[in-house]
Formats: structure tokens, C-alpha cells, sequence
């Protein structure tokens, strides 16, 4: 792992005992935004991405740390994932059942998601709703 990482995977687990996900970080990114793949969120997807790699949970597990730390609706793609480990774009994929599955667990529908994807606020809000 590079060092820079894994510093910052340290420190991480030194001030909270877990990672916790990308939306908790830096709230105001966008999910599909570039200050994830070069940014001030780059390093902390990374380390998160490494973390998560290394954890061997159930559903019941995934969907408790996901309820542990609420999210805008347009991060539910991203839950959607972990979850159930499938990519909402992988066009070999029907997406529609785990949008309503999710629904079911209590998060936003597809149509919320949609729409806070294209919400104005992104970069502007700093916390949740």
C-alpha cells in the first residue's frame, strides 16, 4: 500500500475506530464529482476503497454501517454497491429490483436519487438534510 495511504487509512481509524463513508468526509462533493479522482477527496476515497476491501461482512453488517451514517439521495447508487456489491451502470445489470429493495430498507426511491443528482446545491451545502 502507498504510504501516503496508508497514513491516512491510519489516522482515519486513529480519530473514528472505522472508516467512515465517502459522503461523510466531504459532504458537499457530488458523488460522480472530480474532487474524487483528483482532489481534496482523492486520498480519502482511496483509503476508504482499501478499507472496504478488507472487510468481510454480511448484508445485515454492510447495512448497518450504511444506517449508521445518513446520506443525500444522490449517493444511493454508491449504497446500492455496498450493499450488494453490483454497479447501478454495468449495463448487464437490472437495477430496478435493488432500487426498490433499497426503497424498502427505508432509503430514497430512484426518482429521489435522479433528482438530487441534478440538485444546484452540490459545493454549496455543508451538511446533510
Amino acid at each position: 500500500m502507498h504510504p501516503e495511504i496508508a497514513a491516512t487509512l491510519d489516522a482515519i481509524l486513529k480519530a473514528h475506530g472505522t472508516v467512515p463513508p465517502l459522503w461523510t468526509a466531504y459532504p458537499h462533493l457530488h458523488p460522480y464529482s472530480i474532487g474524487w479522482r483528483m482532489g481534496a477527496g482523492e486520498l480519502y476515497k482511496m483509503a476508504w476503497s482499501k478499507w472496504w476491501r478488507q472487510q468481510v461482512w454480511t448484508e445485515e453488517q454492510r447495512l448497518t454501517y450504511v444506517r449508521a451514517y445518513p446520506f443525500r439521495a444522490a449517493w444511493l447508487g454508491h449504497v446500492i454497491s455496498l450493499l450488494w456489491g453490483i454497479s447501478i451502470h454495468d449495463p448487464e445489470v437490472e437495477v430496478q429490483p435493488y432500487f426498490e429493495a433499497a426503497q424498502r430498507l427505508g432509503f430514497a426511491s430512484r426518482a429521489e436519487f435522479e433528482a438530487d443528482l441534478k440538485a444546484q446545491d452540490w459545493g454549496m451545502r455543508r451538511s446533510l438534510p
